[in-house]
């Protein structure tokens, strides 16, 4: 959606942006127990540990990083992130 707006209002002369994609090397967990105890606890920082909600986070989470679960079970996560560069165009 950012993206689309970006172009949008670059389409009418309100912005000169530019985008670059970064990816990382993976990120290998042991098992799924591990990665998803850095998930939870880590990268959510705790939110969701004491929410009424718990229960579908933890079941969505695992679905998720099974997907990425190689054959020996440890989990292999590859980060990546998009970085926009935006200007106001020259007049």
């Amino acid at each position: 959606m950012i993206e689309q707006v970006l172009r949008d209002a670059a389409l009418h002369g309100q912005v000169a942006f530019e985008k670059t994609h970064y990816v990382g090397a993976p990120i290998v967990y042991a098992n799924l127990e591990e990665a998803m105890e850095i998930f939870m606890n880590f990268h959510m920082e705790g939110y969701f540990n004491d929410s009424p909600q718990v229960t579908k986070v933890i079941a969505e989470l695992e679905r998720d990083l099974k997907t990425h679960e190689m054959n020996d079970g440890r989990i292999s996560i590859t980060p990546a992130c998009t970085v926009y560069v935006c200007q106001k165009p020259a007049r």
